[in-house]
């Protein structure tokens, strides 16, 4: 009984320093994240990842990688970490996660994945996102029509946070329609609303 007690006191000490390794690496982490500093935040999260014991911990890490791995342009391991997400997260956080799966996926060009992943989605956390998403997936699978269409529903409220973005996508889409004196028009509206902001 004795030997019992000594080894669950000498490894006591050891799960309670994991813990606080998850956290210092994980705060470290944070940290060169807020100075701008993405690679060595990865290189602290990774740390961090394999520190973690508990699942809310994992999320935590998961999300901190996948997002900085974006930011680095690393769109694969993005892509991992996203999806690794979706294995645990459910309702409005699962519908977050696949926007940025989505972005992803428009820059890898996986377009008819963003069509399969936004198209049906109801209560989007942020629908205008899923419809700028929805619209360029569209234009470059050539469905040009759709991919207006879906941006004159942003573009019809005009103090819309991403109606300058839905203007100019529109212009590229009328570009690539060979319609180039509607572009030009359209075009310049958006430069001049992105020089005055």
């Amino acid at each position: 009984m004795k030997f019992l007690l000594l080894i669950l006191f000498l490894l006591a000490p050891a799960f309670g320093f994991s813990q606080k390794d998850f956290a210092k690496y994980y705060n470290s982490g944070q940290s060169s994240e807020e100075k701008g500093l993405r690679a060595k935040a990865v290189s602290y999260y990774l740390k961090a990842e394999n520190t973690a014991k508990k699942s809310y911990e994992k999320n935590r890490v998961w999300k901190a990688l996948a997002d900085n791995y974006k930011a680095l342009s690393d769109y694969n391991r993005a892509a991992d970490y996203y999806s690794k997400l979706l294995t645990v997260y459910n309702g409005e956080n699962r519908k977050k996660v696949i926007l940025n799966l989505s972005d992803l996926w428009i820059l890898t060009g996986q377009y008819q994945k963003v069509v399969d992943n936004l198209e049906n989605m109801q209560d989007s956390p942020d629908e205008n996102v899923r419809i700028i998403n929805l619209s360029s997936a569209y234009a470059r699978l050539g469905k040009f029509n759709e991919a207006v269409s879906f941006l004159d529903s942003v573009l019809s409220v005009k103090n819309n946070p991403h109606y300058k973005t839905a203007l100019q996508n529109k212009g590229y889409i009328l570009w690539a329609q060979n319609s180039f004196h509607a572009a030009d028009s359209v075009l310049k509206i958006a430069v001049n609303l992105f020089d005055s902001a």
